[in-house]
């Protein structure tokens, strides 16, 4: 089991990596360059990029990913290089097979993670960040009202 400090270590690492630099190349840590780009297609298909907004690439979650399991414990280690071994082992098309896989799962949970702590994913649902507020908009309670 992972201790609570150690957990603590990993967030803060996966929230200080720079996720969504346009043009950065990213040298993966834990993966290989192989798994790294699986990983990126694979987060991409979880959240792919339209007409709302970027992506999973966009947002930079492969090295997101990348970082949270290369401060993970030795099992999770194994477990991810297993999962993803058997991801890749199919077209990228159906991922939906693997819908009860455990990691599979896992990286669903860090790709949104990662999609949502980056700009892209603060631009999509449009946090604007913490300001102060003299008013609620769009709450209707009266107390709330100027």
């Amino acid at each position: 089991m992972i201790e609570r400090r150690e957990l603590f270590g990993i967030l803060a690492a996966g929230a200080a990596l720079p996720v969504g630099l346009q043009g950065a190349v990213y040298e993966p840590r834990f993966f290989t360059p192989a798994e790294y780009e699986a990983i990126d297609q694979i987060c991409e298909a979880i959240i792919p990029k339209d007409e709302e907004g970027g992506g999973a690439h966009d947002a930079g979650v492969a090295a997101y990913v990348d970082t949270v399991i290369l401060y993970a414990d030795e099992k999770s280690k194994q477990f991810a290089r297993e999962g993803l071994a058997r991801l890749t082992a199919a077209p990228l098309d159906q991922l939906i097979e693997f819908e009860d896989d455990p990691f599979f799962s896992r990286l669903k949970a860090l790709t949104i993670e990662g999609y949502f702590n980056s700009k892209v994913g603060f631009e999509y649902v449009g946090y604007k960040g913490n300001a102060g507020r003299l008013t609620f908009p769009g709450c209707n309670h009266p107390e709330h009202k100027p």
